[in-house]
């Protein structure tokens, strides 16, 4: 194990885990957001990972699952949280005209905007790794991607 700072951009779906997620993963994705790792540990997401998350809570009426992902999102102050600003757009839009969307149909294709966001926003946070379930987000060269389960974030955590 390396004594370098990991940057990790963590998608939407690494938050929804972290909430909702029992069994097996559930101690390895609750690492990600230890404070025990915030001296080599540096989290990034959108703010468009707000929005993206709240839908479920706010579609099924419970405030309690709303406040534990507010809670932590921006209440722990462990995950910096990036403003999708005009420059994130334009590069998003830059982005998503370099990127492969050739085999992409349908939904795919519907929802990459939001996944380029977050790609564009890991890019500009100069984040190596992106912790994600979705494999069909793009990533730049260079870029690692995670899965949020527990033997990609032990592998994360303990070979990194």
């Amino acid at each position: 194990m390396s004594g370098d700072v990991i940057v990790a951009y963590l998608d939407s779906n690494a938050f929804i885990m972290a909430v909702e997620t029992r069994g097996r993963d559930e101690q390895a994705v609750a690492r990600l957001f230890s404070g025990e790792e915030a001296l080599r540990l540096r989290r990034i997401t959108s703010e468009l990972t707000i929005a993206e998350v709240l839908a479920g809570p706010s579609r099924k009426n419970d405030p309690r699952l709303e406040r534990a992902y507010l809670s932590l999102i921006v209440g722990q102050g462990l995950v910096e949280v990036q403003p999708v600003s005009r420059s994130v757009l334009i590069e998003t839009a830059r982005y998503r005209s370099r990127a492969n969307q050739g085999s992409m149909t349908g939904a795919d294709r519907r929802n990459f905007l939001p996944d380029a966001v977050h790609v564009v926003t890991a890019i500009e946070s100069r984040c190596t790794v992106f912790v994600t379930n979705d494999k069909r987000i793009p990533l730049p060269d260079g870029m690692r991607r995670v899965t949020p389960t527990a033997d990609g974030i032990r592998a994360l955590l303990e070979t990194s």
